[in-house]
């Protein structure tokens, strides 16, 4: 197992942003591929492919399925408004495409959760003029779904390949990859709500600088008149008896003319 140390350096500042406009529809690139578990057995993924990430993620449920040994890491991950996560593990798999034989492995960090249903709501493409036989990376683009894998811009472009298509000059252009065709870009329609996806990875400076901050020993605060008169009296009258207990004057707070009075009781302590 790696020094989470070592491994969380391995991981730069991060910025993770898609999102949709407020005038129109913004499809983003999903696939669905198949990955291997510890037995063998073959598990199919919905994942994100996003060019403006720098790491990979996968969620915990399938990481947990999957049973492969995952490896320590510490990366901190701020979002939106300052909300803090932590990836605490990240894994290893090897991801194969449903329509050739395509494979390529992928180190992810291991996040509960990666963003919510992708689109947000079911889009109609009854009208959009697509070939029926056209294979498709994610055969289901247009209804929401969730997301068991983010895959990042260190596989982005190894996973395009040559063709494109535009479908028409107000729909989303089709590109094609290893994984299928996968469909991408904006239009006119029904509007759903914004997806924006957002985490950045604090440096070890930050992360050390924020550790000996809390660390340190808050200055004492002013005294009251009161409080200064209780400190005095403790440092004046607290002993300790042949026995070794700790015997001191028990303070009342009684206001005779603005001065503290402490009473003459003496108590004991073990």
């Amino acid at each position: 197992m790696n020094k989470t140390g070592k491994d969380s350096l391995k991981y730069p500042r991060t910025v993770v942003a898609c999102s949709n406009s407020n005038s129109k529809t913004v499809m983003l690139m999903t696939a669905v591929v198949l990955i291997k578990d510890q037995c063998k057995r073959t598990i199919p993924c919905r994942v994100l492919l996003n060019c403006g990430s720098q790491v990979n993620f996968i969620c915990k449920t399938l990481a947990d399925r999957l049973k492969f040994e995952k490896q320590a890491v510490y990366v901190p991950i701020a979002g939106i408004g300052g909300a803090k996560a932590c990836a605490k593990e990240k894994l290893v798999v090897k991801v194969e495409s449903r329509l050739s034989d395509f494979t390529t492995c992928i180190e992810c960090l291991v996040v509960p959760k990666i963003t919510g249903p992708i689109p947000s709501a079911k889009i109609d493409i009854s009208s959009w003029p697509m070939d029926v036989n056209l294979p498709m990376a994610d055969p289901k683009f247009n209804i929401p779904s969730d997301i068991d894998m983010l895959i990042g811009a260190s596989q982005f472009l190894r996973l395009l390949k040559t063709g494109r298509m535009q479908l028409k000059n107000n729909l989303p252009e089709l590109q094609e990859t290893h994984f299928g065709w996968v469909v991408a870009g904006d239009f006119d329609g029904a509007i759903t709500s914004q997806q924006c996806l957002v985490s950045t990875t604090d440096s070890i400076s930050d992360i050390l600088r924020q550790f000996w901050e809390l660390e340190e020993i808050a200055e004492s605060a002013t005294l009251s008149f009161e409080q200064d008169e209780c400190e005095k009296i403790f440092q004046s009258s607290h002993a300790r008896d042949v026995t070794g207990r700790y015997m001191m004057h028990l303070l009342l707070h009684m206001v005779q003319s603005s001065i503290l009075v402490a009473s003459c009781l003496m108590v004991q302590f073990d």
